[in-house]
């Protein structure tokens, strides 16, 4: 029972940090987030923030650089 109740109280607060990671990544303004802004606004570590952003139906560029955007804004692209 522990372990369910710890998993309740984690997914509690996932949602909030979700919400805002949206917020993010949806404003016109800005085309990619950098990782470190996305942590700083949640108040979470890198592990933590990149689980919440793949669970959103975000991704990172694939040139490396530690940014992010949702999918929906910036599908990958096609292979020829």
């Amino acid at each position: 029972m522990g372990h369910y109740l710890k998993q309740k109280t984690e997914t509690k607060k996932d949602q909030p940090r979700k919400d805002l990671l949206l917020n993010l990544l949806n404003d016109k303004a800005h085309e990619w987030r950098e990782l470190n802004t996305l942590q700083h606004v949640i108040g979470a570590d890198e592990a933590t923030t990149k689980r919440l952003l793949i669970e959103i139906g975000a991704r990172a560029s694939e040139d490396g650089k530690p940014i992010w955007a949702l999918i929906s804004r910036k599908p990958l692209p096609r292979k020829p």
